[in-house]
């Protein structure tokens, strides 16, 4: 997927001591699974997507950002 590649590449090549150091984390998730059927739901997924979410001491902090356009 576009989006998965791209995004992977960019921060790896621009963030890559954040990725190093655990400053940011990347994931992808298959939607398709049942097992991330909460997560869909959460974000209202139907698509592929990106979406960026801020997280500290294990609680989502920050309004999430959502790109789906690529």
């Amino acid at each position: 997927m576009a989006i998965e590649k791209n995004t992977k590449e960019a921060i790896e090549t621009q963030l890559a001591d954040e990725l190093r150091n655990g400053t940011i984390v990347f994931k992808t998730i298959d939607l398709s699974r049942a097992k991330n059927e909460k997560i869909a739901e959460k974000y209202e997924v139907t698509w592929s997507a990106l979406f960026i979410c801020q997280w500290k001491d294990g609680k989502e902090t920050s309004p999430i950002r959502h790109w789906e356009s690529y």
